[in-house]
């Protein structure tokens, strides 16, 4: 839930910037495109895993928490991860 912090900022700050920087003449504009997709996805994926977590606190706020969640640990990343490309 914490790490959805600071992706608010550095995601909302992304756009205004590319209007003040001028990309150096070697980084091709496909790049620029294909990097803008990608934080996207990650920004996305970012808060629909912070969505999920608070939603699930609330409702094993009062239950033990499952003793192996390792599977997920493993698999929310990998799926945030495709979805970046």
């Amino acid at each position: 839930m914490i790490a959805a912090l600071p992706a608010v900022p550095a995601y909302l700050t992304g756009e205004p910037v590319e209007d003040v920087v001028k990309p150096p003449p070697c980084v091709a504009e496909a790049v620029i495109e294909q990097h803008e997709e990608a934080a996207t996805a990650a920004f996305t994926g970012v808060i629909a895993i912070c969505v999920a977590a608070l939603t699930a606190r609330c409702f094993l706020r009062c239950r033990p928490f499952p003793a192996s969640p390792g599977s997920l640990k493993i698999a929310v990343p990998k799926l945030v991860g495709s979805l970046m490309g």
